[in-house]
């Protein structure tokens, strides 16, 4: 297993301009990028957070997802 970066829920909304509501609400409805619960923090896997992103690229606004 290749190394493994975690970010923290600040982290992510820091970096990928995610607002902190949005992403909790998004892991409760399970839409959002694949977490990581150790105890009562939540992490999530760099890759994941890449993976979520590179899953919503479009070209035009008529390939946007409904549930997006």
């Amino acid at each position: 297993m290749g190394d493994v970066i975690l970010l923290s829920e600040k982290e992510v909304s820091e970096k990928f301009k995610f607002s902190l509501p949005w992403l909790r609400a998004a892991r409760c409805r399970g839409n959002g990028p694949a977490f990581v619960k150790v105890g009562s923090r939540v992490f999530y896997r760099l890759s994941d957070v890449l993976a979520f992103v590179d899953e919503r690229v479009v070209s035009s606004t008529s390939e946007v997802k409904a549930n997006g």
